[in-house]
C-alpha cells in the first residue's frame, strides 16, 4: 500500500477545494482512494463520532486506512460471497431504506394512537351481518341495508334487545347474522376498522354501519375506562362434563375452595384435581392476559377483581365449568418508550400499516406527477380477469 498524505491540514481548512479534488490520497491493491472520497466520508461521519480523539484528521485517516485494508482482506477471503454476510448486508440495506420508504409522520401518529388505545379500554356490543370480502356490489349493498335495518330497530327498541333477538343459537358456520357482547378490549384486539369505530364512537351511541373483512357491523359503546393492565393467575377448574366425580361440579369446586381456605396448597390441588390439564402441571398457572383476551368474560372479570397477590376468588362459573382463581401478579401498562418497539411491530403486522404505505405511495405519485389512463387500465383488467 502507498500512502500520499496530500495536504492533510487542507482537509480541515479548505474543504471546499478538496471536495473538488481528485488527487490520490493512498492506494490499496491498486485501488485509489482520493482526497475527495476521504473528505466526503470524514465530513459525513464527523458528527456521529463520540470519541473526540477520533475527530482528529490524522487519527480518522488511520482508521479509514485500516478499514480499507480490512475490506480488501474480506474480499480476498471471499466473505462477500458467503450467504451469512450477504443476508446480513441485505438486512442493513432494508433498515437504512426503511426511513426513506415510510411516512414517518403518519407512522408516529399511529404509534401514539395505538399507545393511547393500549392504556384505555372500550366495552362494546355489536351486530354483524356476514358478507364475503369479495362479494358482488349487489350482495354488499344487501348486507349494508340489512345491518342498517338492525340499527334503526336498535334506535327504537334498544341495542341489547335487538342484539339478543338476532342471536338465533345456530353454530358459527351456519349463521349470517350475529349479535354479541364483546366486553372490554384495547388496541390490536380487533381489526383496525372495528377498533377505530369503537374508539371514535361516544359512550351510549350506536355507530353507523361499517365494513370489515367479515361483513357489515353496527356497534354500541357501553363504556370506556383506563386499562387494567394484565394479570397472571392460576386456576383450578372442574369441568361441567366431569364424570369422574359423584357430586356436581359446583359441589366439588366448593369442597376444594374450603380446603384452600383451610390452608391446603393451591398448586397441589390444581395438579391433582384441575380438569385443565395444560395448566394443572404448572400448579394451575396461566399465561398472563389483559382485557378481551379470554372468551370467558366471567373468568376475566373475577381475575381482575382480585387485588392482592395470593388472593383467591370464590368459585366462578363459566361455560367451561367451575373455577377457583388465585392472583399471582398484576402488571401495569408500561410507558410509551417501553412499549414503542412492540407497538412498531404490531402496527407493521396490523391492517393499519396500509395507511402508512398508502400515504407514502400517494406522496411519491404526487412528487413524480403520476397519471393513470383509466380506460386503458379498465380494458387491461377485463382481459386479465
Amino acid at each position: 500500500m502507498k500512502l500520499n498524505f496530500f495536504s492533510i491540514l487542507a482537509i480541515l481548512f479548505f474543504n471546499t477545494v478538496l471536495s473538488q479534488s481528485e488527487e490520490v490520497l493512498f492506494t490499496v491493491n491498486n485501488t485509489a482512494v482520493t482526497t475527495n472520497e476521504f473528505s466526503r466520508v470524514y465530513n459525513k461521519n464527523i458528527d456521529l463520532v463520540q470519541d473526540e480523539k477520533q475527530k482528529n484528521v490524522d487519527v480518522y485517516l488511520k482508521l479509514y486506512v485500516n478499514y480499507k485494508l480490512k475490506l480488501e482482506e474480506a474480499y480476498a477471503l471471499g466473505l462477500d460471497k458467503e450467504n451469512k454476510y450477504i443476508n446480513e448486508l441485505e438486512s442493513y440495506r432494508r433498515q437504512l431504506a426503511k426511513k426513506y420508504l415510510t411516512d414517518t409522520k403518519i407512522n408516529d401518529k399511529l404509534l401514539e394512537e395505538a399507545y393511547q388505545r393500549t392504556v384505555n379500554e372500550v366495552n362494546v356490543n355489536h351486530i354483524l351481518v356476514r358478507v364475503d370480502d369479495n362479494a358482488s356490489p349487489a350482495d354488499s349493498l344487501k348486507g349494508y341495508n340489512q345491518v342498517l335495518e338492525y340499527r334503526n330497530k336498535a334506535l327504537k327498541e334498544g341495542f341489547k334487545k335487538t342484539m339478543l333477538a338476532v342471536d338465533d343459537g345456530k353454530s358459527y358456520s351456519g349463521k349470517i347474522v350475529f349479535g354479541e357482547s364483546l366486553g372490554y378490549f384495547n388496541a390490536f384486539k380487533m381489526v383496525y376498522s372495528f377498533e377505530n369505530t369503537a374508539y371514535t364512537t361516544n359512550i351510549g351511541e350506536i355507530s353507523m354501519p361499517f365494513r370489515t373483512k367479515f361483513g357489515f357491523h353496527v356497534l354500541n359503546v357501553i363504556d370506556k375506562r383506563k386499562s387494567q393492565g394484565e394479570v397472571t393467575v392460576a386456576h383450578i377448574m372442574i369441568a361441567n362434563s366431569n364424570d369422574k366425580i359423584t357430586s356436581s361440579s359446583e359441589e366439588r369446586i366448593k369442597e376444594l375452595h374450603t380446603k384452600i381456605i383451610d390452608g391446603t396448597s393451591f398448586s397441589d390441588l390444581a395438579r391433582q384435581f384441575s380438569d385443565d390439564k395444560n395448566s394443572a402441571r404448572n400448579g394451575g398457572k396461566l399465561t398472563r392476559f389483559g382485557a378481551g383476551k379470554l372468551s370467558a368474560k366471567e373468568f376475566e372479570k373475577a381475575a381482575f377483581a382480585l387485588s392482592t397477590e395470593g388472593q383467591v376468588s370464590n368459585p366462578v362459573k363459566t361455560k367451561f365449568g367451575w373455577h377457583i382463581i388465585k392472583l399471582i401478579k398484576k402488571h401495569d401498562v408500561p410507558s410509551f418508550n417501553e412499549l414503542k418497539s412492540s407497538l412498531e411491530q404490531s402496527v407493521k403486522k396490523d391492517s393499519r400499516s396500509k395507511i402508512v404505505n398508502d400515504r407514502f405511495y400517494n406522496s411519491i405519485k404526487k412528487r413524480y406527477s403520476f397519471t393513470e389512463t383509466v380506460n386503458v387500465k379498465e380494458e387491461l383488467l377485463k382481459v386479465v380477469n
